[in-house]
């Protein structure tokens, strides 16, 4: 019956982000175009509303995800502390080519099956102000976002879902919700492929410090835009970037064989990695 209850719980950091959502564009709704306060302020200038309030959401719905991460957290001696090397941080980097790439290839696939998941898409964007961000909108996607939906999603919903899951059921639930979070058909494939990698970071090193690192870089790859628009150039730029990531990953296990991304002889599903 409690494993039952913890299944249920797995939503609840979702959906108290839900609720501050509301709550906190009830609250800007009221004070600044319902009482005229702070209308001449930069933070909600016309370009930086939106922006702010992502902010304000991420921060508070951070806080509480933080808070029951902290709680759940049984594993405190870390058996495999994750540390940043020369090893550890390539890996990571190579991953998030990878990832960026394939998630390109998925968006690009999606596309040409249901082309009106790309124009949701494209107006999701723009009605945020992706078409040309500004510092705040910048800060939010490459820093504060991905740092929220850490502890909001491979922290708090993770932790629940282990209470009651075995965590390759566990990490497919948050990886699920994470998709819901986006609120978008095309948004939500990637998001929940991305989910996965992201809870196996989150439970391989008993940490969220990778997979927030992990995050942002990918994120921060998004921003800049870098894959190549031409086939070629692209398939070729994914080889190139896989063959890294395999480099990357034999040189962790040879230098650094408890920090290895796939440690040998362990078993991937299980909790004891």
């Amino acid at each position: 019956m409690k494993k039952i209850l913890w299944f249920f719980l797995s939503a609840a950091p979702l959906i108290i982000y839900g609720i501050l959502t509301a709550l906190f564009y009830f609250l800007f709704t009221l004070i600044v175009f319902r009482m005229g306060w702070f209308q001449d302020s930069w933070l909600f200038s016309e370009e930086n509303i939106d922006a702010s309030l992502m902010l304000a959401i991420s921060a508070a719905s951070g806080a509480v995800s933080y808070l029951i991460y902290r709680c759940l957290k049984t594993d405190r001696r870390r058996t495999r502390p994750f540390r940043f090397s020369f090893a550890s941080v390539l890996v990571l980097a190579a991953l998030a080519f990878v990832c960026q790439y394939l998630t390109t290839l998925l968006i690009n696939v999606i596309s040409m099956l249901m082309p009106q998941a790309l124009d949701q898409y494209t107006e999701l964007l723009e009605s945020v102000g992706m078409a040309s961000p500004g510092l705040l909108l910048i800060l939010y996607t490459v820093i504060v976002g991905p740092i929220h939906e850490e502890l909001m999603m491979r922290g708090a919903t993770l932790s629940i879902a282990k209470k009651a899951l075995p965590f390759w059921a566990a990490n497919l639930v948050q990886a699920l919700l994470f998709g819901i979070f986006h609120m978008n058909l095309l948004q939500g494939c990637y998001a929940f492929c991305l989910g996965l990698v992201l809870g196996y970071l989150a439970h391989r090193y008993h940490s969220l410090v990778p997979a927030y690192f992990f995050h942002i870089f990918f994120n921060l790859l998004g921003m800049l835009a870098l894959t190549p628009g031409n086939l070629i150039a692209f398939l070729l730029s994914l080889a190139l970037f896989s063959a890294l990531l395999a480099a990357a990953l034999n040189y962790q296990k040879k230098k650094e064989p408890e920090q290895a991304l796939f440690p040998s002889r362990q078993d991937f599903f299980s909790g004891d990695l």
